[in-house]
């Protein structure tokens, strides 16, 4: 929760280094970037969680070569951004700084993710924990550290950029380590029978996983379109509020998850409803 919840803790600190448009801007960005995640890297961390049930697989061989299958993806992707890099730089309001750090951090990213799945249904919680503090926390103080810099020395019109380079280079630093230690621990990097079990797994999920970033971010970049990246600041810190609710939900949702399938794979599935129909009541609640 305290790893999840650094982003709301740092909203007021960061509504009062940058202008109402910057701080829009940012938040358009965060925006694009969680719904470029799940398509370019196919969801194919999500088959992750099932993955470990399934009999005759070798459960870290099938992580290491589904993350690179998932590096081929979004290698892919950049390319064809590459060749159309002014539209869709255009369409995003990215400069290069941000386009190019953009697909940087949804390489590191994906490797985050496969290693968070991965670790929760081994129910190795720590390395999880570890893993995303050693990115998260350092990542916001550097970009809050830069933010600071920047306007003792006057540079205000690129406190954006600064804020961009801060926050998700040690992200992305992190994130390539991560994509080594599972290739090492995996030690497998092409399986054409795991790449198919986990496209038809996961290619279903996209449009799911897709829609709800929409749901949550189109107001903002919609927002951006229409009357600016003023207007866009002013809304964002509106909605941060609801991040509150979130951040609790997604801390036992990710507790809850390994829990529930281990019990499917148990036969036990009838066991799932009470507590299921308390968390979800109870958060309905909540909200």
């Amino acid at each position: 929760m305290f790893i999840r919840g650094l982003t709301f803790l740092i909203t007021p600190i960061l509504t009062r280094l940058l202008t109402q448009a910057q701080y829009g801007q940012i938040r358009v960005y965060e925006s694009w970037l969680l719904i470029m995640e799940p398509v370019m890297s196919l969801c194919l961390w999500r088959s992750v969680d099932r993955a470990k049930y399934d009999s005759g697989v070798d459960y870290e061989a099938y992580v290491s070569s589904v993350h690179t299958l998932s590096y081929f993806s979004i290698a892919c992707f950049f390319i064809l951004a590459l060749i159309f890099k002014s539209p869709f730089q255009a369409f995003t309001s990215m400069n290069d700084i941000m386009f190019y750090i953009a697909f940087l951090y949804v390489f590191g990213y994906t490797s985050i993710l496969f290693l968070q799945r991965r670790e929760k249904q081994m129910m190795r919680y720590k390395t999880s924990l570890l893993v995303t503090t050693l990115t998260i926390v350092p990542a916001t103080l550097l970009s809050i550290g830069m933010i600071w810099l920047g306007r003792n020395m006057g540079l205000t019109e690129r406190l954006v950029d600064l804020r961009v380079l801060g926050f998700y280079i040690p992200q992305i630093i992190g994130g390539f380590a991560v994509a080594i230690l599972i290739w090492v621990q995996g030690r497998k990097f092409i399986s054409r029978t795991n790449w198919l079990s986990a496209v038809r797994y996961s290619i279903p999920l996209i449009p799911e996983a897709l829609s709800i970033q929409i749901m949550n971010q189109s107001d903002k970049i919609m927002i951006q379109f229409l009357i600016g990246n003023e207007y866009t600041g002013i809304f964002s810190l509106g909605t941060t509020i609801s991040y509150i609710i979130w951040v609790l939900e997604d801390s036992v949702w990710n507790a809850f998850l390994p829990w529930m399938y281990e019990k499917i794979s148990r036969d036990e599935a009838d066991e799932i409803e009470a507590p299921w129909l308390v968390l979800m009541h109870g958060f309905g609640l909540i909200s």
